[in-house]
Formats: C-alpha cells, structure tokens, sequence
C-alpha cells in the first residue's frame, strides 16, 4: 500500500474522533493534534503522528514532524509535499 493510501486511511480513521474544540484548534487556530504513534517498515522505532489542516488544500491531512522545525508536509492527491510549520498539541484522544 502506497504512503499517501495509508495516510489517507489514518486520516479516515481519525478525524471523526476529533471533538469539535480540537477540529476548531487544528482548523483555524494551526495546531497539530498528536492521534497516534506509528513505526513504518524501515524506521528504528515510534513516531508520533498528528492530524493538522493544510492551508494550501483546504483539507486535513496525516503525518509526522519532520526536521529540527518539526514541518508537515500534506500527501494528499492535489497537494503533495507542500511543507508548513504548526503548533504541535500533544493530547491523544
């Protein structure tokens, strides 16, 4: 299965436990909302995932920080690898 398959899966899976505070905070206030911890095929160990909202897009979308900026980038079809940096909120439902 292709990352951005998965990551929409996630995303599927995710999103409708979100609450309508926490929709609000990733929507517009640009947080990032910690949802799951994952180890892909090839990665020594766990990283967190967060749901964020892409402002390039208008969707939600799936990932895990990237860099010393803790960036996300968005793998949606019509978006793909547009970076943005966000406030990071470390709560799992």
């Amino acid at each position: 299965m292709d990352r951005a398959r998965l990551d929409n899966q996630r995303l599927d899976e995710f999103l409708p436990m979100l609450s309508f505070l926490e929709k609000f905070k990733v929507q517009f206030l640009r947080y990032a909302i910690k949802v799951n911890e994952e180890r892909r095929e090839g990665w020594s160990g766990y990283l967190p995932f967060y749901l964020f909202y892409c402002w390039h897009c208008w969707g939600f979308s799936y990932d895990y920080p990237h860099g010393y900026k803790n960036y996300f980038i968005c793998h949606r079809e019509d978006c793909r690898g547009k970076a943005q940096e966000l406030r990071l909120e470390d709560q799992s439902p």
